[in-house]
């Protein structure tokens, strides 16, 4: 069988782990080797050697080893294996990392120490040729209302945003999910509730309602929710109770507390985010100069306004890409460019694809 083929019913599926730390591939090993046949592999270059040896189903990537990196290898292991799957392991501070190992074409990543029935059904996932579990999906037709939370969660866990439709015909499985109900009374009836409920049976909800909507309407969903928070939930609270609910995963999310002076500010760009904005105008909008703004955001979120802005665009620009069939200069200018070259070369930057290969790849079946 050549690698990336279907895994052959009358053995067992390979999975090659790849890690320089004798100790991980010897507790993977330990894990695996009742149900999978375990290879192992203390660094990129005698993987890439035993991809060109035997058949393979799944590998794990380790990203910190001497030599070549796991960012390094798993092009090439791409190239060399095509369909097999990858399954990146990442330390507790590298999760940005990994989740852009995810984009680069990783079909999940594991945080060290990861739990061993965590190890166990990823592989199986990946196996199955299913979506991986997503620690936290996210429910919502709100592009722009929801892109902090995004922001927030995703350098640290895999999360996937998905609108309503998409969820309720969505194969992936998830720890938690945040169910952003939409503000019309009538938006979500008795059935989509209860299917989303059926559909996600394991995964613990956290409802965002507009208290001023009649309580009937989310009866099964409350009746369901771990956590009920009123709009608009401060995102600090948003952050806790997702960690909660999440154990010790959620345990590398950030707690931050963010002042008025940056609330308002993060408002202001989810409300705004097509329009021509500036330091200077968000600063005089909330009443500080823009130094102070941009001393404020800077020790809240770690990192420059502008910066926060762009990310909130490309949240908007990626959901756009994904979930509709609108053209590139379209959504270009949706999210405040000024025209599709700029954005292109922009979203290619952060990203490494274009705007069309991400659509391809993540987009719409």
């Amino acid at each position: 069988m050549s690698p990336g083929s279907t895994p052959d019913s009358r053995r067992r599926p390979v999975v090659l782990a790849v890690d320089d730390e004798p100790l991980v591939l010897g507790c993977v090993s330990t894990l695996l080797e009742e149900e999978f046949e375990v290879l192992t592999a203390p660094d990129a270059a005698s993987a890439l050697a035993q991809l060109t040896s035997r058949p393979v189903d799944v590998v794990l990537l380790d990203l910190r080893m001497p030599g070549m990196s796991g960012e390094q290898a798993l092009p090439r292991i791409q190239a060399m294996a095509s369909g097999v799957p990858v399954i990146v392991l990442t330390g507790v501070n590298e999760g940005e990392v990994g989740a852009h190992c995810i984009k680069a074409g990783a079909v999940d990543f594991l945080t060290k120490p990861w739990q061993p029935e965590r190890l166990i059904a990823a592989v199986r996932s990946a196996l199955r040729g299913r979506e991986p579990t997503a620690d936290v999906l996210l429910v919502s037709n709100d592009r722009a209302g929801t892109a902090p939370l995004l922001l927030a969660l995703e350098p640290r866990l895999h999360v996937r945003p998905i609108n309503l439709a998409g969820a309720v015909r969505s194969t992936l499985d998830a720890r938690v999910v945040v169910f952003d109900a939409p503000t019309e009374p009538r938006a979500v009836d008795g059935f989509v509730a209860t299917t989303l409920l059926d559909r996600f049976p394991t995964a613990a909800f956290v409802l965002l309602v507009d208290e001023a909507a009649p309580r009937a309407e989310w009866k099964f969903l409350r009746v369901a929710a771990r956590a009920i928070l009123a709009k608009p939930c401060p995102l600090e609270n948003l952050l806790e109770s997702v960690a909660d609910l999440l154990g010790p995963r959620g345990s590398s999310l950030p707690r931050p507390s963010l002042p008025p002076a940056v609330v308002e500010t993060i408002h202001l760009m989810t409300s705004k985010y097509g329009d021509i904005l500036e330091v200077a105008d968000m600063a005089k909008a909330i009443h500080l100069s823009p130094s102070q703004l941009a001393h404020a955001f800077k020790k809240a979120l770690g990192m420059p306004v502008m910066a926060y802005l762009k990310a909130i665009r490309f949240v908007i620009a990626r959901r756009l890409l994904i979930e509709t069939d609108d053209k590139a200069e379209v959504i270009s200018h949706h999210v405040g460019y000024e025209d599709s070259s700029s954005f292109s070369r922009a979203f290619s930057r952060a990203f490494g694809l274009s705007p069309s290969d991400y659509r391809e790849k993540f987009g719409r079946g």
